[in-house]
Parts: C-alpha cells; sequence; structure tokens
C-alpha cells in the first residue's frame, strides 16, 4: 500500500514507522524546514520574512504541563539524563529527532512541501501538493492518506463588543515569545487555561500589573495577577467587564485556544 502522510509532528512520524513497519511505502509531506510539528520554536511569528504563515506557537521557557511517561512513544524511552517528569520544549523536540534518526524515518520526509488538495479517485486519492521553494506543483496517486496537520495553527479568537476600538496591541498566545514584549506593561490575558496561567507567571516579573479574565466561577490561584470577570467590552484605551469594573491596559492577549485545522 501507498500511503501519503500530512504533517511531521509527533502523529505524523509514529504513523510513518507504524506504516513503514508493516510493509508500506509512505511519503511524509511537511510544509514546514523542520520536523517536530508544535514543539519547533521560532522567534518569528505572525508571517515571516517570506511573507508566509509562522505555524509555530512554542515559546521561550516553556514546560510541558503533561509528564514525559503519558507522551513516550511504545518503544522508544526518554534518554535516562532526562528524570524530571515535566519537562522542557528543547528535551521534547530532541526526543522526536532522536526517535526519528533511531528508526532512520527522515529520508521519508519531504519539506517545504505543502498539501493543496486531496480528492477521491476511484478506489485511491489524489494528493497535489506544492513545493514552496520552487512554486511547482505535481500530483501522485496514494491508497491511503494519513492527516496528520494538528491543530495548533489557527487561533480561536472570540468577538468582544469594541474590538476595533482598542488602541493597544491585541495578540493570540500562539504568537506569544517572551517577556520582553511585556516589560512596564498593563497587561491583560483572556483565558483561564493553562497556557493563561502560565504566560501570566512568567510576565509578572516584568510588567507593571497582569489581569487574567476568566468566565469560571472557580478561583484561579494565580501569583501576583489580578483575577477578573469575563469581559464585556473594549473601549480604546482597555476593557469593561461583567461586574461593571473597568481597567485601562497597554496589552490584550488572548489565551483562547486554537481552531482545528482541516478542511473537507
Amino acid at each position: 500500500m501507498k500511503i501519503a502522510i500530512i504533517g511531521a509532528g509527533v502523529s505524523g512520524v509514529i504513523s510513518l514507522k507504524y506504516a513503514k513497519e508493516s510493509g508500506h511505502e509512505c511519503d511524509v509531506f511537511e510544509q514546514t524546514g523542520e520536523l517536530g510539528g508544535t514543539w519547533v520554536y521560532s522567534d518569528e511569528y505572525g508571517i515571516d520574512k517570506n511573507g508566509m504563515p509562522t505555524y509555530r506557537n512554542m515559546y521561550k521557557g516553556l514546560v510541558t504541563n503533561s509528564p514525559k511517561e503519558l507522551m513516550t512513544f511504545l518503544d522508544f524511552q526518554y534518554p535516562p539524563d532526562v528524570k524530571d517528569s515535566f519537562i522542557t520544549q528543547k528535551q521534547t523536540l530532541d526526543y522526536i529527532h532522536d526517535f526519528v534518526r533511531k528508526f532512520d524515518l527522515e529520508r521519508h520526509i519531504q519539506y517545504y512541501t505543502c498539501v493543496k488538495r486531496v480528492e477521491p479517485n476511484d478506489d485511491q486519492w489524489t494528493v497535489t501538493v506544492v513545493d514552496d521553494k520552487t512554486k511547482t506543483e505535481r500530483q501522485a496517486r496514494y491508497d491511503a492518506v494519513f492527516v496528520c496537520n494538528g491543530q495548533h495553527f489557527i487561533p480561536r479568537m472570540p468577538e468582544i463588543e469594541g474590538q476595533n476600538l482598542f488602541r493597544g496591541l491585541q495578540m493570540h498566545s500562539r504568537d506569544y515569545r517572551s517577556t520582553e514584549l511585556y516589560e512596564s506593561k498593563q497587561v491583560l490575558i483572556i483565558g483561564g487555561a493553562s497556557s493563561a496561567i502560565d504566560i501570566s507567571q512568567k510576565i509578572t516579573a516584568v510588567a507593571k500589573n497582569v489581569y487574567i479574565s476568566h468566565w469560571s466561577t472557580i478561583l484561579l490561584k494565580v501569583v501576583d495577577v489580578t483575577v477578573k470577570p469575563s469581559v464585556k467590552q473594549l473601549y480604546d484605551k482597555g476593557a469593561v467587564f461583567s461586574d461593571g469594573t473597568k481597567e485601562d491596559f497597554d496589552i490584550i492577549l488572548y489565551c483562547t485556544g486554537k481552531c482545528k485545522f482541516s478542511k473537507k
């Protein structure tokens, strides 16, 4: 069987390993120049120097919120010197690279190759790809297609009354990289899950004040952060909350998750 695999992140490389071991011929299409998917760090965010989306959402100092014991491949362990359960982004990415080298998987990966279309063709699939370097398009037929492109690329942005009026900076946590941008700033974080808590604790060291707005009635236990209810509306200088209070802000950071990426 000939298989196309879209994406060279964790799900892509583990799918490649087992498909190859089962005797199948595989092509992996990776639109960036590196394997590792969401675990690859880049200083760039939003649009890169070539005018292309960056597809990166790692930030400096990130530590996993799941123990490595739950992220370990069945037949490939972390090296003995990685003793902590909660590990860094680099340790996770190194592990993925070690896995790919161990099982000789990289020769099946075509980098800078974006899948443009996947169409049914009798009992097969016609896959159309574009080489991002040469901008050339080509097609091939496959017996199966594994969609392993992840769900961490498209920011989920809530619609809030007055968003277009706010004169400060609005950005999504997908584009957060480090604390420098937040030095001496009045910051509002919208969202109350893992990224909101983690990022808030990093920027409190440099920001003037940090607020978290969250819809939940559960009290968030965060140090040096003012917890506020959900945002009712924005105005030119800040936000009005559902309890009627208002505050001025320099930056609003949306930690509101990602959208599913694939389209039929």
